[in-house]
């Protein structure tokens, strides 16, 4: 667009879940953001270790916006939360079956999806919701190198965690990557939250 014509884009493809490098220093000050509640596919220690590689990029100028989906509260209950999980039109249901045919596609093996079901659930304690592929029947997966997974009718396969926070988790994993919120925005309905951060040394 005619408004952003000195807008300069270098995309960088990179694994964040290890040490990489930006292909140009950034202008100071600069804005980082994880955006959407991607943190949520971290558990705490990870997340952490996520956070505080951006955190050694960062200077004292620099800010952090992270948003994150909440935990279950007054006005978000637990049954609320499962549901956008375990949708009614199936939308998570065959996005989370389609990775046993990503598994057949890259791996070689031959999962029968439709021997499995989906369901997700949130689990109190470790505070996540878990997508799970469900066996509908004892069956066995076979792969190119010989070995074979056995399932029992009932048994689950775990996809997915989505870990939920709150304001003192967030602080925490915040705290031990070096960086202090500053600005905290929830959702009147107590559904997700930004947040906005600085290095805290």
């Amino acid at each position: 667009r005619a408004e952003y014509d000195d807008l300069r884009v270098e995309p960088a493809v990179v694994d964040i879940t290890a040490s990489f490098t930006l292909p140009v220093d950034p202008p100071e000050p600069t804005w980082y953001a994880l955006l959407g509640s991607t943190i949520g596919n971290f558990a705490p220690g990870p997340a952490s270790r996520l956070l505080a590689r951006v955190a050694r990029r960062m200077r004292a100028g620099d800010r952090f916006l992270m948003g994150a989906d909440l935990r279950p509260g007054p006005s978000k209950s637990r049954q609320r939360l499962e549901r956008a999980y375990n949708d009614g039109e199936g939308v998570t249901a065959a996005f989370n079956l389609h990775v046993l045919e990503v598994l057949n596609r890259e791996l070689g093996s031959d999962f029968d999806p439709s021997s499995f079901r989906h369901y997700a659930m949130y689990v109190p304690g470790v505070e996540r919701v878990e997508m799970h592929l469900v066996s509908t029947c004892r069956q066995t997966v076979s792969f190119p190198n010989g070995r074979e997974v056995r399932f029992q009718e009932g048994e689950t396969l775990r996809t997915e965690i989505s870990c939920k926070y709150d304001r003192p988790s967030i602080d925490e994993i915040f705290g031990d990557a070096g960086l202090s919120v500053s600005h905290w925005e929830e959702d009147p309905r107590g559904y997700f939250a930004l947040m906005l951060a600085s290095c805290s040394g």
